[in-house]
C-alpha cells in the first residue's frame, strides 16, 4: 500500500488526482476507466445527525477556541475541498476515456446520494451535499453520448440498479454495505462484443467459511 503509483497486484498504474484530493484514483482495468471519487455518506456529515459533536464539534474554523483547534479542518471545510476534488475528477475522468477510446467509466464511492427511492424512469432528488455531483453526471453523461457511466456505491444495505432519470448512458449500481457487504460483491466484466451496454455486473456470493 505503500505504492500509489500501482494497484494491489503492482500491475496496473494508478493516478492520484493531487495531494489535495489524495482519495480520488484513475486506473484503467480490462478496457473500463475507474475513478473513485471521495463522496462518504450521510450528506457528508452535514445532516442533523446523532453524534456530530464528536465528529465534527466546530462549524468552521473560526469558531476554533484554544491552540490545539487553530488547525482542524471542519467537516464542512472537507466537504467543499472533497466536493471541489470531485468535480474535476468526474470531467477528468470523462476526458481520459474519450481521449483512450474507452466505452466505459466506472466511479465508485460511498454515498446514496438520493434522498427520494428511483421511481419508474429513476427520477431522483439529490441529497443536499450532493447536487453538484449530479449536475456534473448529467453534464458528462449528455456530453459523451456513447460512453457508458457506472457510479457504484454501497451507503445502502441492499442491491438496486437504475438509470438516473432515464439516462440510456448513466447506470447507478447500489451494492451491499455494512457487515452484509462482507458476504457478497460486485463484479464488473467489460463485454468485447457488445453493441448497447460494454460492461456486465452481477453480485457475487462469497463463501461463508
Amino acid at each position: 500500500m505503500t505504492d500509489t503509483t500501482t494497484d494491489l497486484t503492482g500491475k496496473l498504474p494508478v493516478t492520484t488526482q493531487s495531494e489535495e484530493c489524495p482519495f480520488n484514483t484513475m486506473l484503467v482495468v480490462d478496457k473500463m476507466l475507474v475513478a473513485p471519487i471521495e463522496m462518504p455518506g450521510s450528506n457528508f456529515g452535514l445532516s442533523n445527525e446523532a453524534n456530530m459533536e464528536f465528529v465534527d464539534p466546530y462549524d468552521s474554523k473560526e469558531k476554533c477556541t484554544t491552540a490545539a483547534c487553530e488547525d482542524t479542518m471542519s467537516h464542512l471545510d472537507m466537504f467543499h475541498r472533497a466536493n471541489n476534488c470531485n468535480m474535476a475528477w468526474i470531467e477528468e475522468a470523462a476526458y481520459n476515456a474519450a481521449v483512450l477510446g474507452l466505452k466505459a467509466v466506472i466511479i465508485p464511492f460511498h454515498a446514496r446520494w438520493w434522498t427520494d427511492p428511483p421511481n419508474g424512469g429513476g427520477d431522483v432528488t439529490p441529497e443536499a451535499a450532493y447536487g453538484d455531483f449530479y449536475s456534473k453526471m448529467k453534464k458528462v453523461t449528455k456530453e459523451n453520448s456513447d460512453i457508458m457511466f457506472y457510479t457504484v456505491h454501497a451507503d445502502s444495505h441492499y442491491w438496486i440498479t437504475f438509470s438516473p432519470d432515464a439516462i440510456e448512458n448513466w447506470v447507478n449500481v447500489l451494492v451491499e454495505g455494512s457487515t452484509r457487504g462482507l458476504t457478497s460483491f460486485g463484479q464488473f466484466t467489460f463485454e468485447e462484443d457488445s453493441e448497447s451496454d460494454p460492461v456486465s455486473f452481477q453480485e457475487v456470493k462469497m463463501s461463508e467459511e
